[in-house]
């Protein structure tokens, strides 16, 4: 089931398009997760991707499945640094990013600024936030505030890789199989 979770919402991510993705996780006890987590963070840990637990709660984990170079990169951006900065984050390496985004995730508001590190352009991010999610110019993977052109090609792009990835591993790919080793 876990694999099966990780084709159907990380497809992108684990063939490089995207810097991450989530999923949720529904688990028995918290050992059944961290033995997954662990599993696949050591199967993975030649091809740059690292699952981390955002929150649990209830029996259900909060998975965010990273690309660091790729995240690393976004992170580069001033851009970005300087929207982060508004939420309290102030050191821009990955590791530290993701602390601060598990502290902003148990808080009260959802914490939105996530949609840039998840590989969404900052100023559909941005325009989320400024219009508490209305006046959206597009829906699909995400809202889209600014150019509607580029995300629809983003959007078909995710959804073929989507399709390729489960029709493979239906067909018998193993997941370590599809992911795409990734250098900068």
């Amino acid at each position: 089931m876990f694999e099966k979770l990780l084709i159907e919402h990380c497809s992108c991510t684990l063939a490089a398009i995207k810097c991450a993705s989530l999923f949720n996780f529904k688990y028995e006890n918290e050992e059944e997760l961290l033995t997954k987590i662990d599993y696949y963070n050591k199967l993975f840990v030649n091809k740059d991707l690292e699952l981390f637990i955002l929150k649990k709660n209830n029996g259900r984990a909060l998975v965010f499945v990273v690309r660091n170079k790729l995240l690393k990169n976004t992170l580069k951006d001033k851009n970005v640094q300087q929207f982060l900065k508004k939420f309290g984050y102030a050191n821009f390496k990955v590791n530290k990013v993701i602390d601060v985004l598990t502290k902003r995730i148990e808080g009260k508001e959802f914490p939105h600024e996530i949609g840039v590190l998840l590989g969404y352009p900052l100023n559909d991010v941005c325009g989320f936030i400024n219009n508490c999610g209305r006046n959206c110019k597009h829906i699909g993977c995400w809202k889209v505030y600014c150019d509607v052109d580029e995300s629809l090609k983003m959007f078909r792009r995710f959804s073929q890789c989507n399709k390729a990835y489960k029709l493979m591993y239906s067909n018998g790919k193993s997941v370590l199989d599809l992911v795409v080793s990734y250098t900068l």
